[in-house]
């Protein structure tokens, strides 16, 4: 009897450390919203914050060189034909800038007379002609 007694209570023991480890090593389940199912509208609302991207970039130049003014036109915004989508203001010109920029003024004027006097050449040739 005394080995049985002792097998019993090593079978106890066993089983009582078996039970132990399934009841702690269990997290108790998932939590889960039980209702009534009953026919009705299903509104659905997501209220969350978000990042958009933008997948198509354009670009927007300018031939002349400035300072861009803040954009007034926000991302998604419509623009129709005519609308002011950015401002630019001149930089001040440097002496090199202005000296480039006199030079040119100064070369179309230089092409304005030659094209004169090609018109007055012109009209003077045609008045030779009838």
């Amino acid at each position: 009897m005394k080995k049985r007694t002792r097998w019993i209570l090593i079978g106890v023991a066993l089983a009582t450390v078996l039970v132990v480890l399934i009841l702690s090593s269990s997290d108790g389940g998932i939590l889960v919203e039980t209702a009534r199912v009953e026919r009705g509208p299903l509104s659905v609302a997501v209220v969350e914050e978000g990042r958009t991207r933008v997948r198509n970039r354009y670009v927007v130049a300018a031939p002349v060189t400035g300072r861009l003014a803040r954009i007034a036109v926000d991302e998604g915004d419509a623009v129709v034909k005519g609308t002011l989508v950015a401002r630019l203001y001149p930089t001040p010109a440097d002496p090199r800038t202005l000296g480039v920029a006199r030079a040119q003024a100064a070369a179309a004027e230089a092409r304005r007379r030659e094209a004169i006097a090609r018109l007055d050449e012109a009209r003077a040739r045609a008045e030779q002609l009838e």
